[in-house]
């Protein structure tokens, strides 16, 4: 089972879709293993989940909100709303 929250920027990245890591560092203009640091993610605990077959919506207790999609080997982040 990896690390949560993960210790540096490669691993955190190494959680997220390809394309989510793409548009990342695309969006800030530096490596996704940077680009995810800067982010300044509270880190809380999950408050909700909701999963709808393959994708998930987990709402943490500091407002931040995660979409998670299903992968064959596990579940990866695809996208996050930061409050």
């Amino acid at each position: 089972m990896p690390r949560w929250p993960p210790r540096t920027g490669r691993a955190a990245c190494a959680r997220l879709e390809q394309s989510t890591r793409e548009a990342l560092a695309k969006e800030e203009e530096m490596p996704c293993s940077e680009a995810v640091l800067s982010l300044k993610l509270s880190g809380s605990r999950a408050a909700k989940s909701t999963v709808r077959v393959n994708s998930a919506q987990v709402r943490l207790r500091k407002g931040d909100t995660v979409f998670l999609d299903e992968t064959a080997r596990r579940w990866r982040v695809a996208a996050a709303r930061l409050a």
